[in-house]
């Protein structure tokens, strides 16, 4: 029972708040090292030639033909003076994201 007028519609209102609730888009970590590679003027040989790789890789990496690899988080940390980590915790949320996606939650699902 509610103590206080209103209360009751309060509560229901909170619940239907979280009904509506979906969750933020998280991209894919090629996403954002496309971003910073372009931010940078650079294309993908430059990015090839930071990384010491052949440029197919490079491609495969900024496109995520490549997936984000702990080997690969660190070569892209030190060619972009950024840190593993910050590559490695981007693709753990795309890849807790995938479940959302598939089920259509995602924000524009």
């Amino acid at each position: 029972m509610p103590d206080q007028p209103g209360e009751h519609e309060a509560h229901v209102g909170q619940g239907r708040l979280m009904a509506e609730h979906k969750p933020a888009e998280v991209w894919p970590p090629h996403t954002f090292l496309s971003a910073m590679v372009a931010e940078r003027g650079w294309d993908a040989y430059d990015l090839a030639r930071e990384m010491r790789l052949p440029p197919g890789v490079a491609a495969d990496i900024l496109t995520g033909v490549e997936p984000m690899s702990p080997m690969i988080a660190r070569m892209v940390a030190r060619a972009l003076d950024t840190s593993p980590e910050l590559w490695l915790n981007l693709r753990r949320m795309w890849d807790e994201f995938q479940p959302v996606v598939a089920a259509g939650e995602g924000l524009n699902g």
